[in-house]
């Protein structure tokens, strides 16, 4: 059917079916926020009964009314697909996705993810722009909020969640992911959104390629390309990218599109010298969509004529482009059970939100909580503040209904009679997202000065930092007792914060990326080669290591750092076998006691170091975790697999290798390893 349609296309509606465009071709009233630049003369008005989705659709009504009047004047009837950023929720906020890395609960965040494609759909969104799997490993980039953190394996399986979770089964609740950005795109130079990539093939291939692998095998129906260069080419037109590794050696078959105007950026790089040239690279690299640019709707046909060989490639993407709309039911029902009319926002959380916003937290330094009876005073500025969703909740970004953590904290009273501050600050909601970079995250310094009078006056405070990335605490640490690492939490931000506060509830989160104790330090990753001259001391002045005169190595909280109010003990770690072969997989089993009167959730860490190898491999990569419940007083053996290719590398042909030889197996966390045995590899 799909190929019959196909073939009854003129070349003009072929191009059309790859172009994106915003509502307000059809509707100049239109007002959707788009994060990006546009003008009105990036497409043919002519055409725009050819063109086949649209960017920023979030209301039904309003998608009901576009497609109506689409498929009234278009002469094949084939439907708009409706595109949009649903990032971390619809109408219902979830977390920010970097704090939802922090919960490293697999199940929570594809329920979430579950919640939030519901939603969508209801308001009549076909695909999401999610999930960012963009390892990044620099906290000056604004757009970390939106990853899930500096480690390739976290990344992935949060990616591979998201995608199960947004997909499901493809019926009317569910709708179509999108990996993005494909490839790199973590990586900016000097952390500045936009910039140039500089990586080795090896350490792409190994410490970012892994996280787009893991999601790619959950099926995401597109893939969106990145800004930036890799390899010394724009990505959007990268034939090594696209059509070697990720058509050939991931074999995908889904569709390709742009991020916003990409196409048309390869001028700005100096990659291509004018619109047709950027066409005919893109299409020739294997991309599908065009999104919101005039290479493809002005300039694809002419390409086409220039180099007939196009043609073909062009049958290709349109193909891929109406499998997606068969696959989300578009042909049978361009509406997809949307009612006119009827109840634009729907709400479908289960309590998935305020439990997931629970285990996001992390607890980072603890001297003073749970607080029992005590009577508080809230300060800073985020202490009586709505704005709890962070960035990109555009869609359903409403703070109307946010509770502030001052109506919904009990025992508070003047400073003068508290027992305990607690002091909320941070960074805005806003001021962390796409174009968002910052030379210093950093604590404000009106907030370090309060701190320091507090600190001076004698009081206890207990700091709850707000932010959708890590900010350098060093300057405003010895002045806090307690350090709640909070992120952007959603809706139910002020009330997850309040229940974990007074002990209702217990913290179970971890740092999904490192917090580093400068600036100097960035980019900071717990992933560290060991080098050839490796400081072994604390001695600042030790002269011809791989030290810094000022600073120490380490950052001021690691990868995987996180308290909570319960004691766990690590008692054993047991191996079924000590040697390895290809083919075989390893059982292991790690014995666990909660030594406290109270419920907890530990995250179970388990890193490797491979002692010798045909590259140079860091200290620790972490190759499991799992989360795992604890009764008060009980003790659980927990049991893990892993697989002989859980153990391997990648070259710089993005080839898995492994040599024989002795490889440890760490259980704990890079700031301590509780268990450790050694297998060997034959």
């Amino acid at each position: 059917m799909l190929k019959e349609l196909l073939n009854k296309l003129t070349l003009e509606e072929k191009i059309g079916q790859l172009v994106q465009v915003d509502p307000s071709v059809y509707d100049p009233s239109d007002k959707t926020e788009l994060f990006g630049v546009s003008n009105s003369t990036y497409y043919v008005k002519k055409d725009r009964y050819l063109y086949g989705s649209i960017l920023g659709i979030n209301n039904k009504n309003h998608a009901i009314r576009i497609q109506k009047q689409y498929l009234e004047n278009a002469k094949h009837k084939i439907p708009l697909l409706f595109m949009s950023d649903v990032i971390h929720g619809c109408h219902t906020i979830f977390p920010v996705p970097l704090a939802q890395a922090a919960s490293f609960n697999r199940n929570l965040v594809r329920k979430a993810a579950s919640i939030a494609a519901k939603e969508a759909a209801s308001s009549g969104i076909h695909v999401t722009f999610s999930p960012m799997v963009d390892v990044t490993r620099d906290i000056r980039w604004g757009r970390v909020t939106e990853g899930y953190g500096e480690d390739a394996y976290l990344t992935g399986e949060m990616g591979y969640e998201l995608v199960k979770g947004y997909q499901g089964d493809f019926s009317n609740d569910n709708i179509a992911a999108c990996l993005k950005h494909f490839a790199g795109y973590g990586a900016p130079e000097a952390g500045r959104d936009y910039n140039e990539v500089t990586l080795s093939k090896e350490t792409f291939f190994n410490f970012y390629m892994p996280a787009y692998a893991r999601t790619l095998e959950a099926h995401p129906e597109l893939v969106m390309t990145s800004f930036n260069t890799l390899f010394g080419i724009p990505a959007t037109a990268n034939k090594y990218l696209l059509r070697d590794i990720l058509r050939g050696q991931y074999r995908y078959n889904g569709v390709i599109i742009s991020d916003f105007a990409s196409t048309a950026n390869m001028i700005a790089h100096k990659y291509a010298d004018n619109p047709l040239s950027a066409a005919m690279k893109s299409i020739k690299a294997g991309l599908d969509i065009d999104m919101m640019s005039d290479v493809y709707s002005k300039h694809l046909k002419l390409a086409a004529e220039k180099d007939p060989s196009i043609l073909k490639l062009i049958d290709e993407a349109v193909l891929n482009v109406l499998k997606l709309k068969e696959k989300l039911g578009l042909f049978k029902d361009p509406y997809r059970g949307l009612i006119e009319d009827s109840q634009d926002r729907q709400f479908y959380d289960d309590g998935t939100n305020l439990e997931l916003a629970i285990e996001s937290t992390v607890l980072l330094k603890n001297n003073n909580l749970p607080l029992k009876n005590k009577k508080v005073h809230l300060m800073g500025e985020y202490a009586d503040s709505r704005r709890t969703n962070g960035s990109w909740s555009w869609v359903g970004g409403h703070i109307s209904n946010n509770k502030t953590l001052k109506e919904v904290f009990p025992n508070q009273t003047s400073y003068e009679e508290s027992d305990v501050i607690i002091y909320c600050f941070g960074e805005g909601e806003r001021e962390s997202g796409e174009s968002q970079s910052k030379t210093a995250p950093s604590v404000k310094l009106e907030d370090v000065k309060r701190l320091k009078q507090l600190h001076e006056n004698g009081k206890k405070v207990i700091g709850v930092v707000y932010s959708g990335r890590p900010l350098i605490l060093t300057e405003v640490e010895p002045y806090l007792d307690s350090i709640v690492f909070a992120f952007y939490l959603g809706n139910q931000m002020s009330e997850a914060i309040k229940q974990l506060l007074l002990g209702e509830a217990n913290f179970s989160g971890r740092l999904p990326i490192s917090i580093p104790l400068n600036v100097g330090q960035i980019p900071m990753h717990y992933s560290q080669f060991s080098t050839s001259r490796p400081r072994n001391t604390d001695d600042l002045t030790e002269q011809y290591v791989s030290n810094y005169k000022d600073s120490p190595n380490t950052p001021l909280y690691y990868f995987g750092d996180g308290l909570s109010y319960s004691e766990v003990k690590y008692h054993a770690l047991t191996l079924n076998k000590t040697k390895l072969r290809e083919g075989e997989t390893l059982k292991l089993s790690v014995k666990l006691e909660n030594l406290s009167h109270i419920c907890t959730k530990e995250v179970i860490q388990v890193y490797i170091n491979d002692l010798f190898s045909e590259i140079v491999r860091p200290k620790m990569e972490l190759i499991r975790f799992e989360k795992v419940a604890l009764n008060p007083k009980q003790t659980l053996v927990v049991e893990l697999e892993l697989t002989y290719e859980s153990f391997m590398y990648k070259d710089g042909n993005n080839v898995s290798r492994l040599e024989a030889g002795p490889i440890e197996i760490m259980v704990g966390s890079p700031r301590k390893i509780f268990l450790q045995e050694t297998i060997e590899i034959i």
